[in-house]
């Protein structure tokens, strides 16, 4: 078994340095809320949710996959019912963009894909949106993340930073970053 990771302490000191270095090294300004500090680099597909508070999307995206059980592999009308309540969304874009990121081709979106893409992009603070991103990792609602949990949210905020951002388009790292 993982490593059990227990409430937010060790993210608190790894989110911290760990997050302000990955949006130093994508050219992000972290004294702005995250979904604002992306906004101008956005993926047209999901710049619409800069405008909505992490929280909403916690509440009626996030916690709605986990309360309705939805697979990992999610269809159009999946995607349909977890971006039904931010009507600024273009349901079939985001699909399209995720689409284009699978690596099946049965028509299927990563679920994690698409909910923490769309958890990066909401406006919160950066420990606000760690917190969301924490919670949707604690597979079985025990208050901790297990060590591969952790590691899989972090390989997954990564991947989706550079969809999200268009990653043929992110700087190198150099010495400073």
């Amino acid at each position: 078994k993982g490593q059990i990771i227990g409430g937010l302490s060790p993210l608190r000191e790894f989110v911290s340095p760990g997050l302000r270095a990955v949006c130093a090294w994508v050219g992000l300004n972290t004294n702005k809320p995250m979904g604002q500090a992306l906004q101008t680099q956005l993926h047209p597909a999901l710049a619409p949710l800069a405008r909505v508070p992490v929280r909403h999307v916690d509440r009626f995206a996030v916690q709605l996959f986990k309360d309705t059980d939805m697979e990992c592999g999610l269809r159009y009308e999946d995607v349909a019912t977890l971006t039904e309540k931010f009507v600024e969304l273009d349901t079939q874009a985001i699909y399209e963009l995720f689409l284009g990121e699978s690596i099946t081709e049965d028509g299927e979106i990563s679920s994690l894909d698409m909910l923490v893409a769309m958890v990066l992009c909401a406006r919160g603070t950066p420990m606000n949106v760690a917190r969301v991103l924490y919670r949707m990792f604690d597979f079985d609602d025990s208050g901790a993340v297990r060590g591969d949990e952790f590691v899989m949210m972090v390989c997954l905020i990564f991947r989706c930073l550079c969809i999200v951002l268009g990653g043929d388009n992110l700087c190198e790292p150099d010495d400073e970053h």
